[in-house]
């Protein structure tokens, strides 16, 4: 049986009509040209350009206090999990099922021991970790090697003042260094109020 591996948006790249974008916009004028907002090819540029390696924001860390709280979101078109570790960290993993490539989690937040699909039953721990296959013998003769087949982790996540982001790009600038100077005015409202932290259910 065929075991399917699925893939960010952005690492299946390579496939994107490249437009020059620089007349686009007059920088005299300010005037931008119409064509920004419904070209699918230029979408398509700015999702794997911008969005497959810029370091976008998940949730809040009040939003995933404990172990196995989940609070599901996308970056760009992606779905993805953001889950609290068993050693207190954050991960974030696409949200399809290795298996066929289902959406593994529909719920918007909750608490899990591990996330189970729907499709044909492969189930995986907090950590990503491929953990249960039924019919394992039966179907896979115990030959599959379910360390390859763990859901496909967010290179990158990291915290600024509890404030969860994740990028795809692995050989991305560190989160600070993205955030540049934005990181003081963003210090304003998150340590001068007293800090911040997420009231009520997802809201979308």
């Amino acid at each position: 049986m065929v075991v399917q591996v699925w893939q960010s948006r952005a690492e299946r790249s390579g496939v994107v009509n490249m437009v020059d974008v620089s007349g686009l916009i007059d920088f005299e004028t300010g005037a931008q040209s119409k064509r920004i907002f419904w070209d699918q090819d230029i979408y398509e540029q700015e999702l794997e350009r911008v969005f497959g390696r810029a370091w976008l924001f998940l949730t809040h860390e009040s939003a995933v206090p404990q172990s196995g709280d989940f609070f599901s979101t996308y970056m760009g078109e992606d779905a993805v999990i953001v889950v609290r570790q068993d050693d207190g960290g954050i991960g974030a993993f696409l949200n399809y099922c290795q298996h066929r490539g289902n959406q593994l989690c529909y719920a918007d937040s909750g608490n899990v021991s591990a996330f189970s699909c729907n499709y044909h039953g492969w189930a995986y721990g907090r950590n990503g970790d491929l953990v249960g296959v039924p019919l394992e013998q039966e179907v896979y003769f115990n030959e599959l090697n379910k360390q390859e087949f763990g859901l496909r982790r967010v290179a990158r996540v990291e915290s600024y003042k509890g404030l969860v982001f994740g990028c795809f790009d692995a050989d991305a600038p560190s989160l600070a260094d993205y955030l540049g100077d934005m990181g003081w005015y963003m210090d304003s409202f998150l340590e001068g109020s007293g800090g911040a932290t997420i009231v009520g259910p997802p809201m979308k």
